[in-house]
């Protein structure tokens, strides 16, 4: 901080000193709450899933999940996707995230995520969340409402 170039106090580094002084500058914070964020925009959130209904489990397997289930958290809707990926003998990965990206999903929801599958999540900035996978699709989707 004595220069302003970074180097902190003594030349001892970044952030060694107590926090105050112009080399910290405050944190811009997120104005917009929950509530502003679910009025407005649409997001999508995919859920791998063993079945096509809100009762069944989420599939601990993203690329060779049985099914998809595509929730809207404006209209608080959903579809069912077959995954025609789970029995590929390669490239399930590429296949289930082009799925995901041609639904417009900002969000997918699963057990467990191959590399390959993380890899082409990313390179889509979709987010990805892994979580228990004994839960229901409901329990899930109610986190998002």
């Amino acid at each position: 901080m004595p220069n302003f170039d970074g180097t902190g106090p003594n030349g001892q580094g970044k952030r060694t000193g107590r926090g105050k002084g112009n080399c910290n500058p405050m944190p811009v914070k997120n104005t917009k709450t929950k509530q502003d964020v679910k009025t407005d925009e649409s997001i999508k959130i995919a859920i791998t899933s063993t079945g096509k209904t809100l009762d069944s489990t989420i599939d601990s397997r993203f690329a060779r999940c049985a099914y998809f289930i595509i929730y809207n958290t404006k209209d608080n809707t959903f579809e069912a996707i077959e995954n025609p990926a789970k029995n590929a003998m390669g490239g399930a990965a590429a296949q289930a995230t082009e799925i995901i990206a041609n639904a417009q999903v900002k969000k997918v929801v699963s057990g467990n995520y191959g590399p390959r599958s993380q890899d082409a999540l990313e390179s889509l900035n979709i987010e990805y969340i892994s979580v228990d996978s004994n839960k229901t699709i409901q329990e899930i989707i109610e986190q998002y409402k």
